[in-house]
């Protein structure tokens, strides 16, 4: 499962209010996780304890991380990229795509690159507002007109 989050939201409904960092773009969504995920949606968790998160596996992806994966609250740079290896990461290893911390990262900007949220929502209209409600139905049906149009090219 891949997750995205929107960053002025997600620093707004924290207990504590929270700037957002200022290599975060403000017109796009950020990547919060890859999920190895069972059929049923609901993956496992801290799958190997043993491999600990190393930051100098992705030192070649890291300012992309910073702009794309970011940590959104002030506990330090990379606390938030262990947290999402150690968490979800380490139940990929029987994954050839991403049993490797480069790689679990890197899959994730690739997905971040390849489904773009705020251009699919935007296309139908849908743009970040505080005093406008969107329908559910809206943002889904946004969705499923950009995935008929792809398999449908």
């Amino acid at each position: 499962m891949f997750t995205q989050q929107w960053a002025p939201t997600f620093c707004k409904t924290q207990r504590k209010k929270y700037e957002i960092p200022h290599t975060v773009p403000n017109d796009t969504w950020t990547i919060h996780g890859l999920w190895p995920s069972h059929t049923s949606g609901i993956g496992p968790q801290f799958c190997d304890r043993n491999l600990p998160f190393d930051e100098g596996q992705i030192k070649s992806i890291r300012s992309e991380l910073k702009k794309y994966w970011p940590n959104l609250l002030p506990e330090g740079e990379t606390e938030f990229w262990k947290h999402e290896w150690e968490k979800h990461g380490t139940c990929g290893m029987d994954v050839e795509a991403v049993n490797t911390q480069e790689k679990y990262f890197r899959i994730g900007l690739v997905l971040y690159r390849n489904l773009n949220i705020y251009q699919t929502l935007a296309r139908h209209g849908i743009v970040p507002s505080s005093s406008r409600p969107y329908q559910y139905n809206d943002i889904v049906n946004a969705f499923m007109d950009t995935l008929i149009l792809t398999l449908n090219l």
